[in-house]
């Protein structure tokens, strides 16, 4: 995309401003120890690819906003915490990315993965002339002694209830935005299940990559599990996805 500028009697042409292929958000609150590994996974070892990272701080109380700031991530904040939903919602619209990808701030991509992921959605977009899609591929799960290999499969039903399809995702920036398509608010885990029922539910086709490794997710095994049991999560998200 080509912008001209004039300053007083000097016209400056073909000034370049360049789109980024995609834009990343970060929702984080207290994640000061893993800020900087999410942001720099998607801004090195991705060649070819022009990424913005927005980093959505929900009233952090640690170092999240300096560290991510440091890591080379744009920031907005809250003054007070909405949830990762309700930030995800009040702040995809900065997006500028061709592409839009929703990353947690304890996950981190894996090297090459954007660079391997829109070559092909570029390819698919241009040959069917579509962006109602979803793209991502297989995920490689990191927590503790838990480590699984999740092959990127079209979501079914079983989707969700086993959580077998990667929920970092790529999906058109313009396409999303003009769906309407949010997050739920009020569910605090497995919002991406819901998101991604949102999309299906518009006729967004998905679109698996098994070849491609997207994902390491880390987390704290024992206590994520811990509470989904407590809080009867999974039972709650089925629920909200048949009332989609």
């Amino acid at each position: 995309m080509r912008r001209n500028k004039a300053i007083g009697d000097q016209d400056l042409t073909d000034v370049e401003i360049k789109v980024p292929d995609v834009t990343i958000l970060i929702p984080a609150y207290n994640e000061s120890d893993s800020i900087q590994k999410a942001v720099l996974s998607v801004t090195q070892d991705q060649p070819g690819i022009l990424t913005e990272v927005l980093v959505l701080d929900d009233a952090s109380t640690d170092a999240t906003v300096a560290k991510a700031e440091e890591a080379g991530a744009t920031v907005f904040s809250v003054k007070k915490n909405i949830g990762k939903g309700a930030i995800l919602n009040k702040f995809m619209a900065q997006a500028k990315g061709r592409y839009l990808l929703v990353l947690d701030a304890d996950d981190y991509i894996a090297p090459n993965a954007l660079t391997l992921l829109v070559s092909q959605v570029d390819d698919y977009a241009l040959a069917a002339q579509d962006n109602a899609f979803f793209a991502y591929g297989s995920t490689q799960y990191h927590g503790g002694s838990d480590m699984r290999h999740i092959p990127a499969i079209v979501p079914t039903q079983k989707y969700f209830t086993t959580n077998p399809v990667c929920s970092v995702i790529l999906v058109p920036t313009e396409a999303v935005l003009n769906a309407g398509v949010k997050f739920s608010t009020d569910i605090y885990v497995f919002e991406d299940w819901l998101f991604i029922a949102a999309l299906v539910k518009k006729k967004f086709r998905p679109l698996p990559f098994p070849e491609i490794l997207v994902l390491h997710y880390q987390f704290d095994t024992a206590g994520r599990y811990k509470f989904l049991i407590e809080n009867n999560a999974q039972q709650r998200t089925l629920e909200a996805i048949r009332g989609l």
